[in-house]
């Protein structure tokens, strides 16, 4: 398998039928580098039978292959083998996208994948056998970071392809969010604290934390717009000015303390999106604050109410996937003027999820 490394660690199972005639001679196997692990062989009877394996792959694995397995040859011998069946490692929870070298990449829990165009799929690229993925960060095109927490290092690669862990000492080596800004990347660590660096690999350096807002509220996710740092957290939305100060927007959002507000917020045509609470969502436009979310600005839409799950914008709507219950619901929303009034109203649902 060309995306061996997204196996290690895990108990594969592979299963297949062999038709053969001679008995203790053929069985499936898999070999990960190190170690191989084969099945029970087939009984020789001239039938079809299904042979199953399962095998840990090592975490040091270098390759995965599935070997169909004769334990001596003769000549004129032979045998039939149809259904492979692999059982892939378990699906995870989608972290984060983002593009890095022109490649689209997806960070998963435990793992990273890159898109493949050739083939029209995922081929993993990074598996985090410590901790789980936090978030995944472009600095500058030049490093790709994956975050694991504040108590696991954090990993990085150059090309998408290798990848080194980070040596350096104490918090300065782990991350829970990155987020590049030109030549600059910024991370967040102690869930208060962000740090910048222009050189995150191990022959680089961080600056020392700058506290963001107050110790009792955690940062829930980073963004950027026009060029400066915008830091959600769990009581209100705060940035880092051109001097590196540190100032609270949408202090409004206070009274809607959680520990989901602030996650997946964007900025959108110099316009600021803060989630807060179970169902709100601020607009903040050049010191206006707004309620704009769905339960409020969806006319004619009943039900809705739910917390926002996520946002993402084109040059046209801003779009929110809101939680309704056992589903989420796809949003588009905008300014708009009818019938003389102008306000921020949404329009779907244009598609839904099961959750």
């Amino acid at each position: 398998l060309i995306n061996y490394l997204g196996y290690r660690g895990h108990s594969i199972p592979v299963s297949l039928w062999c038709w053969a005639s001679r008995a203790n001679a053929y069985s499936v196997s898999i070999y990960d580098g190190l170690t191989r692990t084969l099945s029970s062989f087939h009984p020789g009877d001239s039938t079809w039978q299904e042979l199953t394996v399962t095998h840990l792959v090592s975490s040091s694995a270098t390759e995965l292959t599935i070997e169909f397995y004769n334990s001596s040859y003769l000549a004129g011998d032979f045998s039939y083998w149809d259904d492979v069946v692999m059982t892939p490692p378990p699906l995870y929870a989608t972290v984060a996208f983002i593009t890095f070298q022109s490649a689209q990449y997806i960070c998963t829990t435990y793992q990273v994948a890159k898109y493949d165009t050739t083939r029209d799929g995922w081929l993993l690229k990074f598996r985090s056998v410590l901790g789980a993925c936090t978030d995944i960060g472009n600095h500058n095109d030049t490093n790709l970071l994956v975050a694991c927490g504040l108590l696991t290092p954090y990993w990085y690669s150059t090309n998408g392809d290798t990848w080194v862990a980070s040596t350096l000492v104490g918090v300065k080596g782990n991350a829970s969010f990155f987020l590049g800004i030109g030549a600059t990347v910024w991370k967040v660590c102690l869930t208060n604290n962000v740090y910048s660096s222009t050189n995150p690999t191990n022959a680089g350096d961080w600056t020392g934390a700058t506290l963001v807002g107050s110790i009792n509220y955690n940062i829930t996710d980073l963004f950027e717009n026009n060029d400066l740092l915008y830091v959600p957290k769990e009581d209100c939305l705060y940035y880092l000015d051109s001097s590196g100060v540190v100032h609270a927007l949408i202090q409004e959002a206070r009274s809607l303390v959680s520990s989901t507000s602030g996650k997946n917020s964007i900025a959108w045509k110099n316009r600021l999106y803060y989630p807060a609470g179970s169902q709100a969502l601020y607009e903040y436009d050049n010191g206006d604050i707004t309620t704009v979310g769905v339960a409020q600005f969806g006319p004619g839409i009943t039900g809705l109410a739910g917390r926002i799950l996520a946002l993402a914008a084109d040059s046209e709507y801003l779009y929110a996937f809101v939680d309704y219950g056992t589903k989420a619901e796809l949003m588009a929303g905008r300014w708009e003027t009818v019938d003389g009034e102008t306000d921020f109203r949404w329009h779907g649902a244009l598609s839904e999820l099961s959750l």
